[in-house]
C-alpha cells in the first residue's frame, strides 16, 4: 500500500509538472485522414466533434492541408482530458493521431568565457536565454560617460567604438589618427577612439586630468568595470561575458581620481553627453550622480533625449530614500541595485521616480592592468540595463527611446510589493521577456505626458498621455498625496473618491486621458497614476509627481550681509520664503547698469552674491520670486541699501606672537572680526587625509 501511495504521489507531481511546463492544457493538435471543415468550431467528423464539444471549442486553425496531411490546431475554453482523445484516435480510422500542443524549451547559450560562471547577474537578468534570440549588433553604440576605459584590456579592445572618420590616411598620405586635423569635421582633432573631456583645476586630482585630449584612457578603473558589464567580448575564451556580445562602447572620459575618490565635473560630463549624442551613440550609460539638480545637466540630458537617445543612470548609493540626478529626470531610466537573492542592496538609493532594478552587488567585471574584480554599487546596475537596451535596439533599431523605456519597464519581473513600488520600481529587468514585446506589433504603452514629472500647477488641468497594450481592456487615472501609497490611497481624479473612473478608449498616440479636479485640494505634492489593463489581467503603470500650488509665494525675510573673501569684502542678498521658489534679484545703482542675479534651483532660502566687478557706491535692489506653479511675488525696492567698498585690509606685517602644534595653512589677514578690540588669526589645519581640515580662529 505504501508503495502505491508513493507512486501515485510521484505520478501526480509529474502530471502537474507536465501541465505547468510541457504543454498547454486547453489546446490540442489533431491529424485527420481527410480534410476537415474547420468552420463554426466544427470539424465535420462527428465522433471528434461530440467529444471536443464538451470542452467548448474557441477556434479551429489549419496548420497543414495537403494530400495525406490534414493537421489542425484546436483551442478550447476548458481544460482537456487528453487520454479521451488518445482513446478515440485508436478506435476511429478518421483520426490518425491527437497530441497536446507541447512547449519546446529554448536552449540557452553558454559562452566559453572561463569566469562566466562567477557572473550571477547575467543569469538574474535572463541574458543567457536572450542570447539565443539576440547577441547584439556592432552598429548599436553605447556612450559610456565615466572615468574612461582601459581600451588595451584584452576583453574590451575589440568592442571599443572607433571613429572611422579619423582612421586611415588623409589626402597628404598622413595617418589621420595623429595628423592634428579634424578630418571628420565634428569639432574634435584626432578623436579616433573617443575623447577625454577632463580638465579640472582641483589641485589634488591625480593623473592626466588638466587638459582635454584624444586619449580617454582610464586612470581610475570605474569606467573599465562598467564597460565590461555592458559589452566585454564574449565567447572568446577570455575572462568574462558582457550583457551584449558585439555592441560597441563609445569611450568618453569625464572623471578623475583624487585621494578622496573619483569625481566628475559638470562641464566635463555635459560636454561628453553632447559628444555622444552628436557622434552616433544610441544609448547613454551613466554611473554617477548628485543630489543637486543643475541646469547644465538638465539641458544636455534634454538634448540627448530629444535626439532619440535611450538614457540609463544609476539611482545612487545613498543608503535610503532619494534618487540622484540625472537618474531622477523623467527623460532617464533610473536603476537601483539588488543582490543575488534579488533583495534591495543596503546601499541602494530608492524612492519616487525609481524605474527598475538590476544586479549591483559583487559584480565581476574588467578592471585596470588586464584584471577582473568584483565591485558593488548602483554603478554596476545601470550598465546591465544599458546592455539590455542595446540588445533590444540590436533586434529593432527603429524603436524610439520612449518605446525602449516602455518595454524595459513592462518586461520586468516584479519584486517587493505587488506591482510598482518605490523600492524596486517595476522590478528586475528580464531581457528574455523584452523580446516578447519586440515581436508583438502592439507594445504596451502607459505614459502620462502632461503634467511632466515634478511639474507645478495652480488649478484644474487635462491629463494627457498614451494608453495602449495588447488585448486592451481599460485604463484608469488616479491620484494620491501619499509618498508610499497602498491601493486604498489612490483616489478618483474627478470625484476624489476611492473608486477610480475607468475608460475603455485606447490610443497609441497622445490624447486627453482625463480631467483633474483641484477643487477642495490643499496645496501640496501629489502623485498621478495611469493604469492600463489587458483582458488577461496584465497591468501597465506610469506614475508621475506634480505640485499643486494655487496661492502666490510670500517673502518671510530679506536682509543684506557682507563677508571678507581674502582681503576684500563681498556682498550678499539673503532671503527666505514660505515655499520653494526660484529667486531673482534686480540690482541698480548710480555708478552701474542694472543687472540680475538668478538662482535657478527651487529653495526656501537664498544667498545671492553680488559680482566682484562693482565700483564703489550705493546699490539698490528688489527681489522677484516664482513658485513651481509659475505664480510670482515682488518685494519692495530697497533703495541704496548696500554701499560697495573695494578697499583692502592689510595682508602683511605679521610678528610671531604664538605657536601652534599642528601644520596649518594661515590666512594672511589680521583683523578684528567681532569688533571687540582684539585681532584674530584664521587658519586651516592640514588634514592627515583628503583635501580640507578644520578652520580655526585664534584671538590675540
Amino acid at each position: 500500500m505504501r508503495k502505491f501511495i508513493v507512486a501515485s504521489f510521484i505520478y501526480l507531481i509529474f502530471q502537474a509538472f507536465l501541465s505547468a511546463e510541457n504543454f498547454s492544457t486547453n489546446e490540442i493538435l489533431v491529424r485527420f485522414a481527410d480534410k476537415a471543415e474547420s468552420k463554426n468550431v466544427s470539424t465535420g467528423i462527428s465522433s471528434f466533434d461530440n467529444l471536443v464539444g464538451k470542452y467548448e471549442v474557441k477556434k479551429i486553425t489549419p496548420i497543414l492541408e495537403k494530400e495525406d496531411f490534414y493537421i489542425y490546431h484546436i483551442v478550447c475554453k476548458r481544460e482537456l482530458n487528453f487520454s479521451e482523445f488518445e482513446n478515440l484516435s485508436k478506435d476511429d480510422t478518421e483520426i490518425i493521431y491527437t497530441q497536446p500542443n507541447y512547449l519546446n524549451k529554448m536552449l540557452s547559450v553558454t559562452p566559453n568565457d572561463p569566469k562566466y560562471y562567477e557572473q550571477w547577474g547575467l543569469e538574474a537578468v535572463k541574458a543567457d536565454k536572450t542570447w539565443e534570440i539576440e547577441k547584439g549588433n556592432e552598429q548599436i553604440i553605447i556612450g559610456l560617460i565615466d572615468s574612461g576605459i582601459d581600451y588595451n584590456h584584452p576583453d574590451l579592445a575589440n568592442n571599443i567604438w572607433l571613429n572611422y572618420g579619423e582612421i586611415g590616411l588623409d589626402d597628404d598620405g598622413n595617418d589621420k589618427q595623429i595628423n592634428g586635423r579634424d578630418d571628420d569635421n565634428n569639432g574634435f582633432i584626432d578623436d579616433w577612439q573617443g575623447w577625454d573631456f577632463t580638465d579640472t583645476e582641483i589641485l589634488d586630482a591625480i593623473g592626466d586630468c588638466s587638459d582635454r585630449d584624444n586619449d580617454p584612457l582610464d586612470g581610475h578603473g570605474h569606467g573599465t568595470h562598467c564597460a565590461g558589464i555592458i559589452s566585454a567580448e564574449t565567447n572568446n575564451n577570455i575572462g568574462i561575458a558582457g550583457v551584449t556580445w558585439f555592441c560597441k562602447i563609445m569611450n568618453i572620459r569625464a572623471g578623475f581620481r583624487t585621494p578622496a575618490g573619483g569625481f566628475l565635473e559638470d562641464d566635463d560630463v555635459a560636454s561628453g553627453i553632447v559628444y555622444a549624442a552628436d557622434n552616433g551613440a544610441k544609448i547613454l550609460s551613466i554611473s554617477w550622480g548628485d543630489t543637486d539638480l543643475t541646469p547644465i545637466i538638465q539641458d544636455v540630458i534634454q538634448h540627448a533625449y530629444d535626439m532619440g537617445l535611450t538614457i540609463i543612470a544609476s539611482a545612487g548609493n545613498e543608503y535610503g530614500v532619494g534618487i540622484l540626478y540625472p537618474a531622477a529626470f523623467s527623460e532617464v531610466i533610473s536603476a537601483t541595485a539588488v543582490d543575488d537573492n534579488l533583495e534591495l542592496c543596503s546601499f541602494s538609493s530608492y524612492g519616487e521616480g525609481l524605474d527598475l532594478c538590476a544586479p549591483g552587488e559583487l559584480i565581476l567585471s574588467t578592471t585596470l592592468d588586464n584584471k577582473y574584480e568584483k565591485e558593488s554599487g548602483t554603478s554596476m546596475s545601470a550598465p546591465f540595463v544599458a546592455g539590455a537596451a542595446a540588445l533590444l535596439l540590436s533586434r529593432d533599431p527603429l524603436l524610439t527611446n520612449n518605446e525602449v523605456y516602455d518595454i524595459l519597464r513592462n518586461s520586468c519581473d516584479d519584486l517587493g510589493n505587488d506591482g510598482y513600488d518605490n523600492e524596486y520600481g517595476y522590478g528586475i529587468i528580464n531581457t528574455e521577456k523584452m523580446f516578447q514585446f519586440v515581436e508583438s506589433e502592439n507594445i504596451p504603452q502607459a505614459e502620462i505626458t502632461f503634467p511632466v514629472y515634478n511639474d507645478g500647477l495652480d488649478g484644474d488641468f487635462s491629463i494627457m498621455g498614451i494608453a495602449n497594450c495588447p488585448d486592451f481592456f481599460r485604463y484608469s487615472v488616479s491620484f494620491t498625496d501619499e509618498e508610499n501609497p497602498v491601493d486604498n490611497d489612490w483616489l478618483n481624479v474627478i470625484t476624489h473618491n476611492p473608486e477610480p473612473k475607468c475608460y475603455s478608449q485606447s490610443s497609441d498616440t497622445i490624447f486627453a486621458l482625463s480631467a483633474f479636479n483641484s477643487a477642495g485640494l490643499p496645496d501640496t505634492t501629489y502623485y498621478l497614476r495611469l493604469s492600463v489593463k489587458g483582458i488577461y489581467g496584465n497591468d501597465y503603470v506610469d506614475i508621475i509627481k506634480f505640485h499643486l500650488d494655487k496661492s502666490e509665494p510670500e517673502f518671510e525675510a530679506i536682509s543684506i550681509t557682507e563677508r571678507y573673501d581674502f582681503d576684500k569684502k563681498t556682498y550678499f542678498i539673503l532671503a527666505a520664503t514660505n515655499e520653494p521658489v526660484k529667486f531673482k534679484a534686480v540690482c541698480l545703482g548710480s555708478q552701474i547698469d542694472t543687472f540680475h542675479i538668478i538662482e535657478n534651483k527651487f529653495s526656501q532660502i537664498a544667498s545671492l552674491k553680488l559680482p566682484d566687478y562693482l565700483s564703489d557706491g550705493n546699490v539698490s535692489f528688489y527681489l522677484e520670486i516664482t513658485n513651481k506653479s509659475g505664480l510670482t511675488d515682488t518685494s519692495e525696492i530697497f533703495t541704496n541699501s548696500m554701499t560697495i567698498d573695494n578697499s583692502s585690509i592689510p595682508t602683511w606685517g605679521f610678528e610671531k606672537s604664538i605657536e601652534y602644534d599642528h601644520h596649518a595653512f594661515l590666512c594672511p589677514n589680521d583683523i578684528d572680526f567681532n569688533n571687540n578690540g582684539k585681532k584674530e588669526l584664521v587658519f586651516m589645519e592640514k588634514p592627515e587625509e583628503g583635501t580640507y581640515g578644520p578652520v580655526r580662529f585664534c584671538e590675540q
